[in-house]
Formats: structure tokens, sequence, C-alpha cells
């Protein structure tokens, strides 16, 4: 399930359920992916977004507003993670205030993880994360390793869900132009996914 920037891979024998969220997408302003995904005894909601650190924060933030509401609606786990390029690292910035509470303004929560996800030569932030309605005790986030992009991924592993095997989320991204397509397949091809 893709759309624009944004990607959700499941894995084989899980059933997803795509949901449209075309109408909140704006390329670079607001990129949004979403499904619900389904086993034998448990619903929950996947959605990844990506924000363009040249978009507009005021565009994002009314976008995902939107689809924020329109996401407690279904009243279902959610669990929603991307590259926000909003950084968590400095709570005292005026964007990430403005994030915060329109966060928390629908019922969603942070997961805690103060690890950077982008380090640079001279500056290191967190601006690939979690946020979730059904954040449960001993719920972690973890911070990997990425081989093919300049942002490390982000490893959720949750008790807010209870299927039948242990269900763990991944997300990394990454847009390639066309020439870099066919080095991505490789290399993805060459990860043990067993692993995971």
């Amino acid at each position: 399930i893709n759309r624009g920037g944004c990607a959700i891979f499941a894995r084989q024998g899980v059933k997803c359920e795509p949901l449209d969220v075309s109408r909140f997408t704006l390329e670079l302003e607001f990129e949004c992916s979403a499904c619900i995904a389904k086993s034998e005894n448990m619903s929950f909601i996947v959605v990844v977004i990506y924000r363009s650190p040249s978009g507009s924060i005021d565009s994002f933030l009314e976008r995902a507003d939107e689809v924020f509401g329109w996401l407690s609606h279904r009243d279902l786990p959610t669990f929603i993670c991307g590259d926000f390029n909003i950084d968590l690292l400095k709570p005292q910035d005026g964007m990430t205030r403005k994030f915060h509470d329109m966060v928390t303004g629908h019922n969603l929560n942070f997961y805690d993880s103060t690890t950077p996800t982008r380090c640079a030569e001279t500056s290191s932030t967190l601006i690939d994360f979690f946020l979730s309605n059904s954040i449960a005790p001993g719920d972690m986030v973890n911070v990997v390793e990425a081989p093919f992009s300049d942002h490390n991924g982000i490893h959720l592993t949750t008790n807010a869900i209870t299927v039948k095997n242990q269900c763990t989320m991944y997300e990394t991204k990454r847009i390639y132009k066309n020439d870099g397509v066919e080095v991505f397949e490789k290399r993805v091809c060459s990860i043990d996914w067993d692993m995971f």
C-alpha cells in the first residue's frame, strides 16, 4: 500500500485492508498511507506519514489534524509512524509544541524515546517516531540502523494488540529516483528478513 513517499509492507499472511487517505495527501506537504491490519481475533490501524522539510508546517498540521480526527472515529488501536521532520529533541521549539498539542488533543501519545533517528556530522535529531492511542505497559521502540538510508529505522514492539503470533511493525523509507530502484531492490533482497 503506498501513497507518494510512503508505503506499508506487511509480512506474508497478515491481511491488510487499505484505507483511502488520498483526500488528505498533498505531495511534499502531507504524504500518507494507511491500512487496517487483521488477524483472527484483532484488527488495528497502521498509518505511515511523511512531511517534507521544505513543505508548509501549517498545511501539514492542518492535514494531520484532519487525519487524526478521521482515525479517532474508527475506534480501533491505531499506530502512526513516520518521518515527521519535527524534532522531538527540541520540545520548546514552536513547531514541536504545536504538533505535540495537536497530537495530544486527539488522545494520541508519543512513545517514549530520546534516541536520535537522523545523525549528521553537526547535528542529531529525533524526527522519525511512533504515535498511538493504545500504548501498553512494556511497549518498546528501538532505533535500528538502516543500511540504505540517511535515517535510522524505528522498530515498535507492542503489547497493546493480542494476536496469535507476536506482532512487530517496521518502518523504513526512502524515496529513490528511477535509476536507484534497481539498487534498492538488490539491497532489500540481500537483507535476512528472518532476523526480524
